[in-house]
């Protein structure tokens, strides 16, 4: 089993995953872990994608949160990046997106995405089976 490092910054934060219950778990007793998988697809002369995926893997572990691996699409739209990022559950997930929004680190390298995005991104979770 891997165990994540990331832990709620806030009380607020704290509370919401023990009303959710942290982790997840089955009639197994085991603990199941997500991915959060994230497409990026650049307009066409979209150029700094990766530059600023890389700032955002960076930030995302100087502010807590679970690390970030990035990928380059081989096939398929050209530019296109994925983001992949483990969590315990998808309510430790949920509870983080508030932390999230309010890190003005992670906030300033969206704001340098956005623009160079055809569309905003494609998040998918996928779910451990045991």
């Amino acid at each position: 089993m891997v165990q994540l490092k990331w832990r709620p910054r806030s009380e607020e934060v704290q509370l919401e995953i023990d009303r959710v219950g942290l982790p997840l778990t089955r009639n197994t007793k085991e603990t199941l872990l997500i991915i959060v998988r994230r497409t990026y697809t650049p307009k066409p002369g979209g150029g700094g994608l990766q530059r600023h995926l890389r700032d955002l893997q960076t930030a995302t572990v100087e502010a807590g949160f679970p690390p970030l691996s990035v990928y380059r699409k081989v096939l398929g739209p050209h530019g296109t990046m994925v983001t992949v990022q483990r969590w315990e559950s998808v309510a430790a997930y949920d509870a983080s997106r508030n932390e999230v929004r309010a890190t003005r680190s992670i906030t300033d390298i969206f704001e340098r995405i956005y623009p160079v995005l055809a569309s905003t991104h494609e998040t998918e979770i996928y779910e451990e089976i045991v």
